[in-house]
């Protein structure tokens, strides 16, 4: 119980920042800087109005590794972050949880409070556990020196402290030691979250780890770093899956989300869901990373509603670009990383989006219609009933039809179906042919 802190407190706070240094601990966030520098930085701030603030949140639609961890590391995310309060001396310690997730909040809240009574070090310490997320700014925390770490790496101090960092040196590369958590989620036979040694490439994860992919399915793309990461495509699966070979390759790690996706995924679309949720990261304090990502977000959104104009392209890779370079702070500058590889390796779709107006998977509502084949219909009526338009024709044992002019692309007569007939198909420019009203079942073309 609390080793990881009694060893910290016996080395003293300045050679436990210089095991942490020893071991290479690299953060697990978007940026990967050295963990012992930025403690060591910190440390050096005179006052004593300091704090050390801890995100355990995750951001992202469908990624729970932050959730993950308090479910089954709620120890040594609070050793953690006792561990970098005491060597930098701050007096102030706030986790952020998820709004939803009370039993990680109070799973976290009791080992701070359990290991603050088995040990010194954090006798003195303000501790709050806060449900809501942290959200970052340039000033600090209410306008104090303020160390931001999330979960995942305050669980690698802890082990660090524990083991030692020869011992934590014996996984991952000489420039990122360790392991990561990763999220697979997608066309492979076995998703889930994985903890992984750094340095597997992307194939042993998709093939080793996961299982291969999905039988009948084809791999388009795949997505590293979740909404901050890059794409790429079938031919770049020996990528290296470690902080810099990933950031040379354009991307990051971040969030360790790896999105695997088929023929039936949209690239457009995927970008577009992403990019709306890393205009949600940025700290917002410049106007490039405040203006420039929502400039992206719109300009890739009016290209799934129709609306592209020309030129559009170039201002993405235009705004992109410069967002690389002259953001303020790391969120910022890995917020076009998504936009700019797909730019790269996946032009077509783009183009297709904007020119033809056609969405190759069938994604995108603006360039989707769904018909009834009549060959297969046999006038269940289920389609009917789940349509909140009364948009669908029919009766009983009749050929249903969809009214294209009062669909709204709801797409709930498809997902009925899917499991019946699989008569409602989606269409894109050539439509299939069907009766104009509702016929008996069995009659297209007798």
């Amino acid at each position: 119980m609390a080793e990881a802190l009694k060893r910290a407190a016996a080395l003293g706070a300045e050679k436990t920042i210089g095991e942490l240094k020893q071991a290479g601990l690299r953060d697990r966030d978007y940026e990967n800087l050295l963990t012992g520098r930025r403690l060591q930085a910190h440390a050096q701030l005179a006052g004593k109005g300091k704090r050390v603030v801890c995100d355990c949140v995750d951001r992202e639609p469908g990624l729970g590794i932050q959730r993950h961890l308090l479910a089954r590391e709620a120890g040594l995310v609070a050793e953690g972050a006792l561990i970098a309060a005491f060597v930098t001396s701050s007096f102030d310690v706030v986790v952020h949880v998820a709004e939803d997730d009370a039993k990680g909040a109070g799973a976290v809240a009791a080992a701070l409070e359990r290991f603050r009574a088995a040990c010194a070090l954090g006798k003195d310490m303000m501790i709050e556990t806060v449900r809501r997320p942290l959200r970052p700014n340039l000033k600090g925390y209410e306008d104090v020196p303020t160390l931001v770490v999330d979960g995942e790496t305050l669980t690698h101090i802890g082990r660090i402290l524990r083991d030692g960092a020869d011992h934590y040196r014996l996984q991952g590369t000489p420039g990122s030691p360790g392991t990561k958590l990763f999220q697979v989620s997608g066309s492979v036979n076995q998703t889930g979250i994985f903890e992984l040694a750094l340095g597997l490439t992307l194939r042993r994860v998709i093939e080793d780890v996961c299982g291969g992919i999905k039988d009948g399915d084809r791999l388009q793309s795949v997505i590293v770093g979740g909404s901050k990461g890059a794409c790429y495509a079938p031919d770049e699966l020996d990528l290296v899956l470690d902080f810099d070979s990933v950031r040379e390759s354009g991307g990051v790690i971040g969030s360790g989300g790896i999105a695997v996706l088929n023929e039936r995924d949209c690239i457009v679309d995927q970008v577009k869901a992403r990019i709306a949720v890393a205009c949600n990261v940025d700290c917002g304090k410049c106007s490039l990373g405040r203006e420039g990502s929502y400039q992206l977000r719109e300009i890739v959104a009016d290209m799934t509603r129709g609306k592209s104009r020309s030129g559009d392209l170039e201002m993405l890779r235009e705004v992109g670009q410069a967002m690389q370079v002259g953001c303020a702070c790391g969120a910022g500058r890995t917020t076009p990383n998504i936009i700019l590889s797909t730019l790269e390796k996946f032009p077509d779709d783009y183009e297709a989006h904007m020119k033809r107006r056609l969405c190759r998977a069938l994604v995108c509502e603006q360039y989707v219609t769904f018909h009834i084949l009549p060959d297969l219909c046999d006038g269940c009526g289920v389609c009917a009933e789940r349509c909140p338009e009364d948009a669908i024709e029919g009766g009983t044992k009749k050929i249903h039809v969809i009214d294209q002019d009062s669909c709204t692309k709801c797409a709930k007569c498809y997902e009925a179906c899917l499991d019946l007939r699989k008569a409602v198909v989606k269409a894109g420019p050539i439509k299939p042919r069907t009766p104009k009203k509702p016929i008996p079942a069995g009659s297209w073309g007798a």
